[in-house]
């Protein structure tokens, strides 16, 4: 019986450990907020990591899905925050989503939405 717990325990320590000392970089903030009720539009959106991160892909879309440009948002170097200047934005939901590689090389994204009204 004893042997038995142990062959599980060391099952799960094996397949836990790994995901837990690989685990991807995701953003621990955003500026808007994620849901974010705005009455402008933000003059920059930042996202914050935990570690250094290249962000390959950003984008920002509107509520019909269309990009809208913004200056900045990558940066091939590794780094724990990154901005980007958005246009002025008019009332409507807004979409980011962004992709990169954490420091382990494994590609990691995320995405967070903020409104506009008037």
């Amino acid at each position: 019986m004893f042997n038995k717990a142990l062959v599980v325990l060391s099952f799960l320590l094996a397949i836990a450990l790994p995901t837990l000392s690989f685990g991807h970089a995701k953003a621990i903030k955003t500026t808007p907020a994620n849901e974010a009720v705005l009455h402008s539009s933000p003059d920059k959106i930042s996202l914050s990591f935990p570690e250094p991160l290249k962000v390959t892909s950003f984008k920002l879309e509107d509520e019909n899905g269309d990009a809208v440009a913004v200056e900045g948002g990558k940066s091939l170097t590794p780094t724990k925050q990154i901005n980007a200047m958005p246009p002025e934005l008019h009332q409507g939901t807004y979409n980011v989503y962004w992709r990169g590689l954490s420091s382990d090389g494994h590609p990691t994204k995320g995405h967070f939405s903020f409104t506009i009204t008037p």
